[in-house]
């Protein structure tokens, strides 16, 4: 798969929109990420490892902790864009875009909220005695630090379905219900993220997130704003609103 890359995404020369509602402006964060490119693959996979789905897109994030995320039709570069996600903590807010019906639907925070749209800057928010180290090792160019742990469902006595031999229901793809779930993540310090993600289920079958072709460049501010032109719902969430 290659896809190249430009200051921006193909496509995305992006502009304020006119007439869209004024909203509460954030000091930039004073955290300071490490800005990059990169595809990100979603992809499901049978029991013997035989590709079920796949879901492409770009991802870019600048210095300020502002993340887009272009869904593509393809992993081709220059392929359909359909639509977009933006968090902005420097505006506090959340933008999707459908550039199919040319309509941008962006929920304005208050400022207090930030800290909820930045990224994360540690692997996990709290420590869990379940979870165990795997060794460093290098990834995509980067150095990247491994975990390991097991999920079960806390919703069942798996003792006491393991005493009447319950038996579970036969299964066709990947599900995050399928316990017990078993997680390797592998984190880059540099970039804050987790550059590959496997979730095997109980039934052998897998998910798999990764990002490849990573290239450490700065977006243009211009990237996180609204196409000129398209129709802007702004959705406000009061102080204390979810």
């Amino acid at each position: 798969m290659r896809i190249g890359f430009t200051a921006g995404v193909r496509g995305m020369t992006l502009a304020i929109a006119a007439g869209a509602a004024a909203s509460v402006l954030a000091q930039t964060p004073a955290a300071r990420y490490q800005p990059y490119f990169a595809v990100r693959t979603v992809e499901t996979q049978d029991k013997f490892g035989r590709v079920q789905s796949s879901f492409y897109s770009l991802e870019e994030r600048d210095s300020s902790g502002r993340r887009l995320t272009s869904h593509l039709d393809s992993p081709a570069f220059g392929g359909k864009l359909t639509q977009a996600n933006i968090w902005d903590p420097v505006k506090v807010r959340m933008i999707e875009i459908n550039y199919v019906a040319q309509i941008a639907t962006v929920t304005q925070f208050p400022p207090g909220a930030v800290d909820k749209l930045l990224p994360q800057s540690r692997p996990f928010a709290t420590d869990d005695p379940n979870r165990s180290d795997l060794a460093k090792k290098m990834l995509n160019d980067f150095e990247v630090q491994g975990y390991t742990w097991t999920t079960n469902d806390p919703n069942l006595d798996l003792d006491a379905i393991a005493a009447a031999g319950a038996v579970p229901a036969p299964a066709s793809s990947f599900s995050m219900s399928a316990y017990p779930l078993t997680h390797e993540s592998w984190w880059s310090p540099v970039l804050q993220l987790f550059l590959l993600t496997t979730v095997r289920d109980a039934n052998g079958y897998k998910q798999i997130v990764r990002y490849d072709q990573i290239k450490v460049k700065q977006p243009t501010p211009q990237d996180f704003e609204i196409p000129a032109g398209f129709k802007v719902r702004t959705i406000a969430v009061p102080a204390g609103g979810h």
